[in-house]
């Protein structure tokens, strides 16, 4: 799925989209890499600390992100639809227009 994330990426970046635009997330372990991979966590740029990875718009619907640290995260219009959340910490993330709803 890396490769996947990657090609997203690339293609979001130079098309000047959010760099995860409509990519497919489905574990923690690939939105952890990713978001690594973009901010070089622990080497952040904003006043406050918190690194601002760009998961804009992106898809972990259904994903498994239960205990990750997502402070500070854009998730702006992200489809987080039936996406297990418990246990993170989301402080100061941007959720604004997230589907947040449950699956029927």
């Amino acid at each position: 799925m890396a490769n996947t994330l990657t090609t997203a990426y690339e293609a979001n970046i130079v098309a000047g989209k959010p760099p995860y635009e409509g990519a497919k997330i489905a574990t923690s372990g690939e939105l952890i890499c990713s978001w690594r991979s973009v901010t070089g966590r622990g080497n952040t740029n904003s006043p406050d600390g918190y690194d601002r990875a760009d998961f804009a718009r992106c898809e972990p619907q259904f994903a498994d992100v239960s205990g990750v640290d997502l402070r500070g995260v854009n998730l702006r219009d992200a489809n987080l639809r039936g996406a297990n959340l418990s246990g993170v910490y989301l402080r100061d993330a941007d959720m604004r227009g997230a589907d947040l709803r449950v699956p029927r």
